[in-house]
């Protein structure tokens, strides 16, 4: 089974809730150890649905970190969109005790075509992930590339990092490239590895970022 899918099933049994502060765990101490050779390597690790609603998260991630001993300010902790939309005072609560461990919080498969953008200026964010599943061909229907450049624009200009997912060929990254995207995410760029095939690439490439749980 593959980890999207196993963790689809996780999240709709709950069973997300038992293994979740152990992959956290997990990741951070092994990403700790290449930290070693490669100062700055960042770590991204996706909340789900469930884990946002325990009130004890905040205390699990801290735990995580101490026992690493993970740089917190490294630590990029995702949100989906969907989540925080649909239940905004409870998400900006947790949100905000997630801010004050010093972690970065970024707003996960940011849908372009059904988001709306005034939220953005509500989360205690420090980036978005744009969701390119409607942008095929970039030159194949103008309004979704209008609406990308809009969506862009507006997180930019509230300072908030923009990174791409999704990306699956050299004419979409040249377009969000164009519009001012920092990071990419996607097949285009290279498939899920093992953490030994990483670790491996780690040096020729000088990765800065590593993202956990896709």
């Amino acid at each position: 089974m593959f980890p999207q899918r196993f963790l689809s099933k996780s999240d709709f049994t709950g069973l997300i809730l038992a293994i979740g502060p152990w992959i956290l765990r997990t990741a951070a101490g092994e990403v700790r150890e290449w930290q070693r050779d490669h100062s700055g390597l960042r770590l991204a690790v996706n909340l789900s649905p469930p884990e946002l609603m325990k009130r004890s998260l905040p205390d699990e991630v801290k735990a995580a970190l101490e026992e690493t001993g993970f740089p917190k300010e490294l630590l990029q902790l995702e949100v989906p969109e969907g989540h925080v939309v649909s239940d905004l005072p409870r998400s900006l609560d947790m949100l905000h005790r997630l801010k004050a461990l010093g972690v970065s919080l970024v707003l996960d498969r940011f849908a372009v075509r059904y988001s709306s953008l005034g939220r953005l200026a509500e989360l205690p964010l420090d980036g978005v992930k744009l969701d390119l599943a409607f942008l095929r061909s970039p030159s194949s229907n103008p309004e979704d590339v209008s609406l990308l450049t809009a969506v862009t624009a507006v997180a930019r200009g509230l300072k908030l990092r923009v990174c791409a997912q999704g990306i699956e060929n050299a004419a979409q990254h040249q377009l969000l490239e164009q519009l001012g995207c920092a990071e990419f995410q996607g097949f285009h760029l290279g498939p899920p590895v093992p953490p030994a095939t990483l670790a491996e690439q780690l040096a020729p490439r000088g990765s800065k970022f590593l993202e956990s749980r896709q």
